[in-house]
């Protein structure tokens, strides 16, 4: 189940190293959280990653903007427990849900666009949102702003730096996982509990 080659969302999608710990980290945080029953998983791509860590005992719900992907997915995917709908995060109304995950979206948008989105995440009870960094011993500046669009702070040796300004998080970083062998990236999952 999962993901066709039309809708490709990249090797951050596909690459067993950075997709299985991912995968066992959310099917971990839904065992120790009952209370968990609706993920709302934003920028949910080709849904390969999500595919991988679904279950009966929750609903999902998942968003991307790319109209075509969700109608295929809703066509090729849906169940009563797996929904998907077309949504901007930035400009709209966002679903209903218990938890919702955010995956390597926030870092292709600008600083203002992040705060917009971050905002409307007190309406669930965690948010876990995963991100390319370059840590920080390596960074060129901390939160380096960018124009939205296909490429991310990653490419100027910056990242989203949630915990810090101008976005000032409260947050804890529950997964690092080395994206190259040079040192210089790292794809970070953040927990932020409302």
């Amino acid at each position: 189940m999962g993901g066709t080659s039309k809708y490709y969302s990249g090797e951050g999608s596909h690459t067993e190293i950075y997709v299985a710990p991912y995968c066992e980290l959310i099917k971990t945080f839904l065992t120790e959280h009952p209370d968990v029953k609706h993920v709302v998983d934003f920028g949910c791509g080709d849904f390969n990653v999500a595919s991988k860590f679904i279950s009966d005992r929750i609903d999902y719900t998942g968003v991307d903007i790319v109209e075509e992907m969700i109608a295929s997915h809703q066509k090729n995917f849906a169940s009563e427990h797996v929904k998907f709908m077309c949504l901007d995060i930035v400009e709209d109304s966002l679903p209903d849900g218990d938890m919702c995950l955010i995956r390597q979206v926030l870092q292709h948008l600008s600083n203002d666009e992040v705060s917009k989105v971050l905002a409307k995440l007190k309406k669930y009870k965690y948010a876990l949102i995963t991100e390319n960094i370059t840590p920080k011993a390596y960074a060129s500046a901390i939160n380096t702003d960018i124009l939205t669009g296909n490429y991310t702070r990653s490419s100027v040796m910056s990242g989203l730096y949630l915990d810090e300004a101008p976005f000032s998080l409260p947050c804890e970083v529950i997964l690092r996982i080395p994206y190259d062998d040079k040192g210089t990236c790292d794809l970070v999952t953040y927990l932020v509990k409302n």
